[in-house]
């Protein structure tokens, strides 16, 4: 993992699509990485603060953030009724009777091999053979 020495222009707002169970990294810790990765870390930098000059640029960028962040809101509460330890240990959403049967929520809520199944279905049911 590449810690990077420079703050995100956006990156407090962008805080609700981090994990909210981050390992705490001591100072010490820090400083070995930086030290060691010194060249991940400024490349990191770099192409970081080109993406949030892009960002900064891009008129309107907020607010439809904002309004992202609404939808997928509206759609977790139609979608998800609690949350299980799943495979891995990880955790995996249980979903309402509703969201069993939208395509949506069942894209929302699957791993990537089964959410590429998902597609696949998806797909073969559009077309028009």
């Amino acid at each position: 993992a590449v810690v990077s020495t420079q703050s995100g222009h956006y990156g407090r707002d962008f805080k609700s699509l981090e994990s909210s169970k981050k390992p705490v990294v001591s100072e010490a810790t820090k400083k070995n990485i930086l030290e060691f990765q010194h060249v991940d870390a400024v490349i990191y930098d770099f192409y970081n603060n080109t993406f949030w000059d892009l960002v900064d640029k891009e008129e309107g960028i907020m607010e439809e953030f904002e309004s992202f962040k609404e939808h997928n809101k509206m759609m977790h509460n139609k979608c998800v009724a609690g949350r299980q330890i799943g495979s891995y240990n990880t955790y995996q959403f249980v979903l309402t009777e509703f969201g069993r049967t939208d395509f949506q929520c069942l894209a929302m809520s699957s791993r990537v091999t089964p959410f590429a199944h998902l597609i696949e279905k998806r797909n073969q049911g559009l077309r028009n053979d």
